[in-house]
């Protein structure tokens, strides 16, 4: 959810950026040691690991400037320590006026960006997830398009119930190619640690990216127990890299194997931002 993803789509594949999940972006993107289930696919391979039942999510964002951004998943386990996952994001930059040479409109293009990965994860031992994903991604303005393939590799060391690291490194691939030019992916180190505390969970994670500012995020949630089949979760998140911005906060209402999220993002001057997601259990 930083600044540079807050835009339209490129042919730098920065919709890459956009995080998933109302959760995560309620929790500031502080997501590396944390990830767990469909939405690990997107945020660290290693956390589908442990899946203990197929599930689907699905996210849908009206973005600022008009654009939109949508992802859905399936994640199911494949035994006790391994599990296998597809996530897909759609990003529509909608529709914009052509510009010609004299500063004149001339009709209307539009553009949109697509990434469709598959995951595999294993607990290589109780305490040592690991994952990758493997990506294919399209990039299209007006009628000119762009491909590119990438892998996210992922693990989390978990040091007890209440603490655990996380790092990843995401987008290493191919060039993004529009017609002749080339551009490279968002290249992006993270690490991240979870601590919970006195019934909270407090996460953090340090971003390294390849272009841009260094920065970090982080999050926090409490649940409360309604049932003994039923939860609300309170969350609040930073992104130091949302430089109009970055404070978000949100919810979240588990009954079963249902959960609705909702995650509202400050902007600035840019405007806010409305999320909501669902993950069914099956």
């Amino acid at each position: 959810m930083n600044a540079n993803a807050a835009g339209a789509g490129s042919a730098t594949g920065e919709f890459l950026n956009i995080g998933v999940g109302a959760k995560a972006a309620a929790l500031g993107g502080a997501m590396t040691a944390r990830a767990e289930g469909a939405e690990a696919i997107y945020w660290n391979p290693a956390g589908l690991a442990g899946l203990k039942s197929a599930e689907a999510v699905f996210s849908h964002t009206l973005w600022i400037f008009e654009t939109s951004h949508t992802s859905a998943g399936f994640a199911l386990p494949l035994g006790e320590r391994t599990a296998l996952g597809v996530l897909v994001n759609y990003f529509s930059a909608g529709t914009m006026d052509k510009v010609d040479n004299t500063a004149l409109t001339a009709g209307t293009f539009s553009a949109s960006d697509l990434s469709a990965a598959v995951c595999l994860s294993a607990k290589l031992t109780d305490k040592l997830p690991i994952g990758i994903s493997l990506k294919f991604i399209s990039s299209t303005i007006e009628e000119v398009s762009g491909i590119a393939f990438a892998a996210d590799f992922g693990l989390k060391y978990v040091l007890s119930n209440d603490f655990t690291l996380g790092a990843g490194i995401y987008n290493l691939g191919t060039k993004l190619k529009h017609s002749v030019v080339e551009e490279d992916l968002p290249l992006s180190i993270r690490g991240g640690v979870l601590l919970k505390l006195l019934g909270a969970s407090l996460s953090a994670d340090a971003i390294l990216p390849s272009a841009g500012n260094a920065g970090f995020s982080t999050g926090a949630e409490y649940v409360f127990s309604l049932s003994s089949n039923s939860l609300v979760a309170a969350r609040a998140g930073y992104e130091s890299r949302v430089s109009t911005g970055g404070l978000s906060a949100g919810a979240g209402f588990a009954i079963g194997a249902l959960n609705l999220d909702y995650a509202f993002l400050m902007f600035g001057d840019l405007g806010n931002n409305h999320r909501f997601s669902i993950k069914i259990g099956i």
